[in-house]
C-alpha cells in the first residue's frame, strides 16, 4: 500500500531471490514497529497510495501514540514467507488482547487503521538493529527470527508513564468560540428544558429568578459593565449547580436623552441645512442608535460567557413592554397618585430638561459666588425699641441669581439675634451667633448695639420687609423654618420658592393663601426673562444666569447699596450626570408621583429584604425617607409619552382613567411613535366622554415624556407577565451598582409598591426582590474614578487579552473571557474594585495555573479506566487524609458561594490548588504514577484520588471559569467521561456523601497538623543541605524521627506515635525522600541536619533528622538504593520491607533480568543525556573491526559479578545496572 522512497525499495529483487531452494509463496509485510522516539528520529517520507493513510493520518497516528507516553514505530517494511506473516498476524492478535487497555487514543477509542496495518506494542528490544537490517536489505543470509523487525535498546525513561495529554496552554481563538457557545447558549437552554420547575415533585418553586438591571444602550461596555454581568452570571452559574432553574433575561435600557443628543447630532453631521428635526425623526435615528448598540453590546456580553436567555431579551423600547409601563401609570393614577403640579425641580439648562434626583452627580469642587445682601426692614409701630430704627435683614446666599425670585426671609424663632451699626452699611440684624463668621468673611467692623432679641419677636410683631428688583412688592413675610441653622450663614435666609425644593415646601400654605408667588424668572436654558426685574423688564432679559446675568444683578445691588460683601466659594453643587454641567431648581408644570403615600409600605417591604451588605438597607431607607414626590416628566422626544391631551383653550391637562385607557388602545393599534407622527388634530386620539361640548380640535397631545427611571422601574412587569401574582417575591435577586439605591432599586420598589396597592393583587404589598445585592465602582491604580478625560479608562478587551499598559506579556499571552471572570471573582465586590496592570497581570499567573494544574491531572488520568476506582473507604489512611482535605476546601467554596463571597472562594482553591494539591498531592504520587506498575493498587488509588479532585475543581470553578472547565472537559479521556456528569451540568446534591470512616474527623485533621508540623521542619533542613552542596533534590536525603517525649494515649484521641506509624509507609512519597523511619539509629551519615519541635495538640516533641542516603541512586526511578536492609535497621526499615509498593528499596540479594539488561541501555541516566551527546560530537569514535556480540557482554558482566563476590573491596563498574526492586518488576512484567 505504501512506497517508502528511499534506497531500500529497490530490495525487493535480492530479498526475493535470497533463497532459490524456497519455494513458498513470499509477500510484502507492512506494520507499525517500535523506535524510541527520545532518539528524535525525522518521520520518513510517504508517498500516499490508494486505501493507505495520508501523510497527515499517519502524522496524527503517530503523535496519538506518542501522547500516550508509549515508545512508538515508524512503518518499515520486508519481505518473508506468508506462513510467516501469518504467525506473526497471530502473535499481534494475542498482544493487542492483553494490551487492550493500552491501546486507545486520548478519545477512548481504538485506534482504527486499513487492514494492511498491524498495531503491535513490541516491548522487547535488541541492540543489533543495524546489523540486522544490514541482513535484511542487503544480504543473502536467509532471513530466520521470529519477529520480524528488531530495534535497538530502549531507553529507561522511556517506560515511564508521564502525563499525556494535548490540552493546550491556552484555546485556540476558534475554539475558544465552540466553548462559550457550548458552557453559556447551549448550557442555558439544555437547563430550562431538562430542570423541573419545581423541586421535589412538590409545589415549591424550583426557579431562581435574577432581574437584569437594565444597562443603557449606548456606547461601547466598560469594566464597570464587565464587574455587574460576571457578578450576575457567577450567581446564575452557582444555583444551577445547586438545582435549581435559572432564569435570567436580559434587558436593556433604551429611551432617554443621551441616545437623543445622539441622534441630534447625527441629524446635524447628515443635514447641516436642515431645521431642527421634529420628533418623530429625532425617534426614527434614536431607535435605530439604540438597536445598533444593543447588539454589539449584546455580541460583547456573550463574548465574555455570560449564560443568558438573549434570544428574548427586552427592551424598553418594545411595544409590549411600553404597554405593560402604560399599565402600571395607570394603576398608579387611578389610585391619585400621579398628578400635576407647578413647583421646583432639578432642571438642565444643559441638556434642557427636568431631572430626577438619581441623574444628579454631586460635584466637590463647584465654584459659586457667595454674597452678603441687605434688605431693609419694616418696622411694624408698636415696636418699641429705637435700635431697629433703620435696621436691614443680613441674608447670606451662593446664588445670587435667585435674588430677582426672592418671596421671603426665613430666621429660627428659637434662635438669638442681635442689632449691630457699621459706619458703612448701618444698623444690620444678624443672628448672634453668626457675628464672628460675618465679621470675617465680609470683612466688616462693627458695634453690637442689642445681642438679646429672640427670633420669635419678629414673628409675633409681624415684621416685613422690601425687595429691590420689584417696587410693587412690599410687606414681603419673615416666617420661621426650621431648616435655618445657627451653624452657616447669618441666621436669615433668602427664600425663593421658584427655585428650593425647601422653600417651596415650608411657604406652601402661604403659596395656596396667594401670599407669596411661586416665581422662576429663568427660561429652559437658564436665561433671564423679562419677569425677573417688572420695572425694568429689559434689564436682565437673556443674560445667562451663571454668566453675565449675575454679575449685572450684584452690580444692580451695588448700586442700591445692598451688597455689603462677595467673594467666590468652592462648594459641594449637583451637576447633570450626562452633560456634566449644573443645573438649577426652577418652578415648572410637571407630572409626579406621590411617594410620600406609599413610601412607608416600602420601607416596611424591605424588612423582609436580604441585603448585602448590610448597609444597603439603611442607605435604601434613608432615600426613601426623604422623598415626597417625584418628578417624573421629562422634556423629551425619545421616550413613553405620558398618556395626557390639553385643553387648548384653558391649557389645562385632561386626564382619566378612560382617556388613558383610550390612548393605550390606540398605541397598541398604531405603535407609540403615531403618538407624534399622526396629525395634531387626529380625532382618534380624543376619547368620545370629551367631545359632549367640546371639538376634536380643542385638544392636543402632550409633549412630555416619563422618566426613563419610571421606564426601568416597572421592569419587574415583565416578570409578572410570566409568572402572575403566583410567586411570592418577582425576583429572588437584584444586583447593581451601590448608586442604584437612588435609582432602579427606588423606582423597582415605588412603582411595584404602588401597583400592588392599586390593583390589590398581593394582599400585603412585598418588594420586587427578595435580596439586593450592591457592588463598588471600579478605579484604576491611583484609586480615581475611571473617565475618558483623565486618560484612565480599560476596557475589558483589554484585561481579558492582558495588552494593557504597564503589562508586560508574551506574545499571544491573551487567555481569554475566564481571565475577565477570574478578575472580577478574585475581588470583594462590595468595594470599590481597582484595576492595575498588576493585578490583571496576577490574574493572567493565576489563570496559567489552573491551566497547568488541569492538565496535569488529564495528563496523568489518560489511561486510568473509572472501573478500577478505588472507593475512598478503601484507601489507606494517608489518601483518606488527602481526600479530607478536599471536602474542607468544598465546604469553604461552597459556603463562599452560598454568602456571595467570591473572592474567598477564588483563595481558598488557589491556596488548595498551590499548596495542598499542587506541592502536596501531587509531588507525593507523582513517583507511583510514573514508575509504578499500570494497575498497581497504589498506582489505582492515587489516580483514584486524582479523579476525585478533578471533579471537584472542575464543579468548583464552573461558576466562574466556565470555558476552562468546558475545555478541560472536551480533553477528558472518553472512558472517564461515560462514568461522569458533565460538570457544568452537575447539581451539588447529586455529589456523593463522604463515605463513614472508621477513623474521627479529628484524626484526619490530627494527621494533617501533623504532617505541615513535619514539612515546616524538613524543608528547611534541606534546604541548609543545598546551600552546603550536600544534595540537590530532596530525593538525595532520607529522614528519620526520634519521638523524644511520648504521649500519655488516655488524654489524646490520636497520639502522635499512632500517627507517624499509620502514615510511616507514605511519608517518603510524601516529602519526597528516597527513605524514612522512625526512631532508628544512623550509622555514620556522611551529613546530617537536625531539629526539635514540639507537635501543636500534643504534649510530644520529636527530633527531625535529615542525612544522606545510603546505596546508589535507582537508574529508572531515580530514587536511592538501599544495598541491604541490614544497612539502616528501626521500626522504619521494617514497615519500609513490607511496603515495596510505596517505597522502592533493592536488596542486594535480588538479581536483574537478563531480559532486562538485554532490552535497556543502561549507564546513561536522562540526566546525563545532554553530556552524553555532547560527547558524540566531539570524540572520534574508533571502528573496531568485530562488534561485541550480546552473548560476549553478558559474559563480561558475569565474570565482573564473580570478582566483586571474591573480593568486596572492588567495586562495580559504572555500567553496572541500578535498579530498585519496584522497577526490576515494573520492567520485568512488560
Amino acid at each position: 500500500m505504501f512506497k517508502k522512497r528511499t534506497q531500500e525499495a529497490k530490495a525487493e529483487k535480492d530479498l526475493t531471490n535470497d533463497d532459490p531452494g524456497d519455494d513458498r509463496p513470499r509477500q510484502t509485510f507492512w506494520r507499525y514497529v517500535i523506535r524510541d522516539l527520545n532518539q528524535d528520529v525525522p518521520l520518513p517520507e510517504w508517498e500516499e497510495d490508494e486505501g493507505g493513510l495520508s501523510e497527515s493520518e499517519r502524522r496524527d497516528t503517530v503523535e496519538k501514540l506518542k501522547g500516550r507516553g508509549r515508545v512508538v514505530a515508524y512503518a518499515e517494511w520486508s519481505w518473508k514467507p506468508s506462513h510467516w506473516v501469518q504467525e506473526m498476524d497471530d502473535k499481534d492478535k494475542e498482544s493487542q488482547s492483553r494490551n487492550k487497555d493500552e491501546e486507545q487514543d486520548e478519545r477512548g477509542d481504538t485506534l482504527k487503521t486499513p487492514s494492511t496495518v498491524n498495531m503491535v506494542l513490541i516491548t522487547t528490544f535488541m541492540k543489533k538493529i543495524k546489523a540486522l537490517r544490514k541482513r535484511l536489505v542487503g544480504g543473502k543470509e536467509h532471513y530466520s527470527e521470529s519477529i520480524p523487525f528488531l530495534m535497538k535498546a530502549m531507553r529507561l525513561s522511556s517506560t515511564i508513564r508521564l502525563p499525556s495529554t494535548n490540552f493546550p496552554p491556552r484555546a485556540k481563538p476558534e475554539d475558544l468560540s465552540k466553548y462559550v457557545d457550548q458552557s453559556s447558549d447551549e448550557l442555558y437552554h439544555w437547563q430550562r428544558r431538562q430542570r423541573p420547575a419545581t423541586s421535589g415533585g412538590s409545589e415549591d418553586d424550583n426557579n431562581f429568578i435574577l432581574h437584569d438591571g437594565p444597562p443603557y444602550a449606548n456606547g461601547d461596555l466598560h469594566v464597570g459593565h464587565a464587574v455587574n454581568k460576571i457578578l450576575k452570571d457567577i450567581i446564575c452559574r452557582f444555583q444551577l449547580s445547586q438545582g435549581k432553574r435559572v432564569e435570567y433575561v436580559p434587558g436593556w435600557d433604551c429611551h432617554g436623552l443621551p441616545i437623543e443628543l445622539k441622534a441630534l447630532e447625527q441629524h446635524k453631521k447628515g443635514l447641516k441645512d436642515q431645521p431642527f428635526p421634529s420628533p418623530t425623526e429625532i425617534r426614527q435615528i434614536a431607535r435605530r442608535l439604540a438597536e445598533t448598540t444593543v447588539e454589539r453590546q449584546k455580541e460583547q456580553f456573550r463574548s465574555w460567557g455570560i449564560m443568558a436567555d438573549w434570544d428574548n431579551a427586552w427592551k424598553t423600547m418594545d411595544k409590549e413592554f411600553e404597554l405593560r409601563q402604560l399599565s402600571v401609570f395607570l394603576s398608579l393614577y387611578s389610585q391619585g397618585l400621579i398628578t400635576r403640579q407647578h413647583k421646583p425641580v432639578y432642571w438642565s439648562p444643559s441638556t434642557l430638561t427636568a431631572l430626577a434626583e438619581a441623574e444628579l452627580e454631586y460635584k466637590d469642587d463647584h465654584t459659586s459666588t457667595a454674597a452678603f445682601v441687605a434688605y431693609p426692614l419694616d418696622v411694624p409701630e408698636d415696636t418699641n425699641a429705637s435700635h431697629f430704627s433703620g435696621v436691614k435683614a443680613l441674608i447670606w446666599t451662593t446664588t445670587p441669581w435667585t435674588l430677582p425670585a426672592n418671596q421671603a426671609i426665613a430666621i429660627r424663632e428659637d434662635m438669638t439675634y442681635s442689632i449691630v451699626e457699621s459706619e458703612e452699611f448701618g444698623r444690620l440684624f444678624i443672628a448672634k451667633s453668626r457675628l464672628d463668621f460675618v465679621k470675617d468673611k465680609a470683612g466688616i467692623v462693627f458695634n453690637v448695639l442689642e445681642d438679646h432679641i429672640p427670633g420669635s419677636f419678629l414673628i409675633e410683631k409681624g415684621f416685613t420687609y422690601r425687595s429691590p428688583f420689584d417696587k410693587s412688592d412690599i410687606g414681603r413675610p419673615i416666617y420661621t423654618a426650621s431648616f435655618v441653622t445657627d451653624s452657616t450663614g447669618t441666621g436669615l435666609v433668602h427664600c425663593a420658592p421658584g427655585h428650593g425644593m425647601d422653600d417651596y415646601n415650608a411657604l406652601r400654605l402661604w403659596i395656596k393663601d396667594g401670599k407669596v408667588r411661586v416665581k422662576a424668572p429663568i427660561d429652559d436654558g437658564g436665561h433671564f426673562t423679562a419677569d425677573a426685574m417688572p420695572d425694568d423688564p429689559g434689564y436682565l432679559h437673556g443674560l445667562f444666569i451663571y454668566g453675565a446675568g449675575q454679575k449685572k444683578v450684584l452690580q444692580y445691588l451695588i448700586d442700591k447699596k445692598m451688597l455689603v460683601h462677595s467673594y467666590s466659594l468652592k462648594h459641594k453643587y449637583p451637576y447633570d450626570w450626562r452633560s456634566k454641567k449644573p443645573i438649577v431648581i426652577r418652578a415648572t408644570a410637571q407630572w409626579f408621583a406621590d411617594v410620600h403615600r406609599i413610601k412607608y409600605m416600602a420601607i416596611q417591604s424591605l424588612e423582609d429584604v436580604m441585603f448585602l451588605p448590610g448597609t444597603g438597607k439603611t442607605r435604601l431607607k434613608s432615600f426613601l425617607e426623604n422623598r415626597s414626590e417625584w418628578c417624573i416628566s421629562r422634556q423629551r422626544a425619545w421616550g413613553v409619552p405620558i398618556p395626557a391631551l390639553y385643553d387648548q383653550r384653558t391649557g389645562e391637562a385632561v386626564m382619566t382613567e378612560q382617556t388613558i385607557t383610550h390612548i393605550m388602545q390606540i398605541i397598541r393599534d398604531r405603535g407609540i411613535d403615531a403618538w407624534w407622527s399622526d396629525p395634531e388634530d387626529d380625532p382618534a386620539w380624543v376619547h368620545p366622554s370629551l367631545l359632549a361640548d367640546s371639538s376634536p380640535h380643542d385638544f392636543r397631545r402632550g409633549t412630555d415624556t416619563m422618566d426613563v427611571w419610571f421606564d426601568s422601574g416597572t421592569s419587574w412587569s415583565e416578570i409578572m407577565q410570566r409568572y402572575g401574582a403566583g410567586r411570592d417575591t418577582l425576583a429572588d435577586l437584584y444586583i447593581e451598582g451601590t448608586d442604584q439605591h437612588r435609582g432602579w432599586f427606588q423606582s423597582s420598589l415605588l412603582t411595584s409598591i404602588g401597583y400592588q396597592t392599586a390593583t390589590k393583587k398581593i394582599a400585603s404589598p412585598k418588594a420586587p426582590y427578595g435580596a439586593l445585592l450592591t457592588h463598588g465602582f471600579t478605579l484604576d491604580a491611583q484609586g480615581k474614578k475611571m473617565s475618558k478625560s483623565l486618560g484612565n479608562v480599560i476596557s475589558p478587551l483589554q484585561i481579558l487579552t492582558g495588552k494593557m499598559s504597564g503589562f508586560q506579556q508574551q506574545k499571544d499571552s491573551g487567555l481569554g473571557p475566564d481571565a475577565l471572570r477570574l478578575w472580577v471573582a478574585s475581588n470583594d465586590f462590595t468595594t470599590d474594585i481597582v484595576v492595575s496592570p498588576q493585578a490583571v497581570k496576577n490574574i493572567h499567573q493565576l489563570l496559567h495555573k489552573l491551566r497547568t494544574t488541569f492538565k496535569m491531572i488529564i495528563g496523568n488520568l489518560s489511561d486510568f479506566d473509572p472501573e478500577h476506582k478505588i472507593p475512598v473507604e478503601s484507601m489507606t489512611f494517608y489518601e483518606r487524609v488527602l481526600y479530607k482535605r478536599l471536602l474542607h476546601v468544598e465546604n469553604d467554596v461552597l459556603a463562599a458561594y452560598t454568602n456571595f463571597e467570591f473572592h474567598k472562594a477564588i483563595s481558598r482553591l488557589t491556596s488548595y490548588i498551590s499548596h495542598d494539591f499542587s506541592s502536596v498531592f501531587l509531588e507525593s504520587v507523582k513517583d507511583r504514577l510514573y514508575c509504578d506498575q499500570l494497575k498497581s493498587r497504589t498506582r489505582l488509588s492515587a489516580l483514584s484520588l486524582l479523579l476525585f479532585n478533578l471533579e471537584t475543581l472542575q464543579r468548583l470553578l464552573g461558576p466562574i471559569c466556565p470555558l476552562l472547565v468546558q475545555e478541560t472537559w472536551a480533553h477528558t479521556p472518553p472512558l472517564l467521561k461515560d462514568s461522569m456528569t458533565h460538570p457544568l451540568l452537575k447539581a451539588h446534591d447529586e455529589t456523593p456523601s463522604p463515605p463513614s470512616q472508621e477513623s474521627t474527623t479529628s484524626s484526619y485533621d490530627e494527621a494533617w497538623d501533623l504532617l505541615m508540623s513535619l514539612n515546616s521542619t524538613i524543608k528547611p533542613l534541606q534546604e541548609k543541605a543545598r546551600e552546603a552542596k550536600h544534595m540537590t533534590s530532596s530525593t538525595q536525603s532520607s529522614v528519620n524521627i526520634n519521638i523524644l517525649e511520648p504521649e500519655i494515649p488516655e488524654h489524646q484521641s490520636t497520639t502522635t506515635a499512632i500517627l507517624l506509624q499509620s502514615l510511616l509507609p507514605h511519608l517518603p512519597d510524601f516529602f519526597v525522600v528516597s527513605r524514612f523511619t522512625l526512631n532508628t539509629t544512623i550509622p555514620s551519615p556522611t551529613w546530617l541536619y537536625e531539629s526539635t519541635i514540639s507537635i501543636p495538640s500534643s504534649t510530644s516533641k520529636i527530633q527531625i533528622q535529615v542525612f544522606n542516603p545510603a546505596g546508589d541512586k535507582c537508574e529508572r526511578c531515580w530514587r536511592w538504593i538501599v544495598g541491604s536492609t541490614s544497612q539502616e535497621g528501626g521500626a522504619g526499615a521494617g514497615v519500609e520491607s513490607k511496603s515495596t509498593d510505596q517505597t522502592p528499596t533493592l536488596t542486594s540479594q535480588k538479581s536483574i533480568p537478563e531480559k532486562i539488561l538485554q532490552a535497556y541501555e543502561f549507564g546513561v541516566p536522562p540526566t546525563e543525556k545532554s553530556q552524553k551527546q555532547a560527547k558524540n560530537k566531539t570524540t572520534k569514535q574508533v571502528p573496531t573491526s568485530t562488534p561485541m556480540s550480546t552473548h560476549d557482554q553478558n559474559q563480561n558482566r558475569k565474570e565482573e559479578k564473580e570478582k566483586e563476590k571474591e573480593d568486596p573491596q572492588i567495586q562495580p563498574s559504572p555500567s553496572t545496572p541500578k535498579l530498585c526492586n519496584r522497577c526490576i518488576d515494573v520492567l520485568s512484567s512488560i
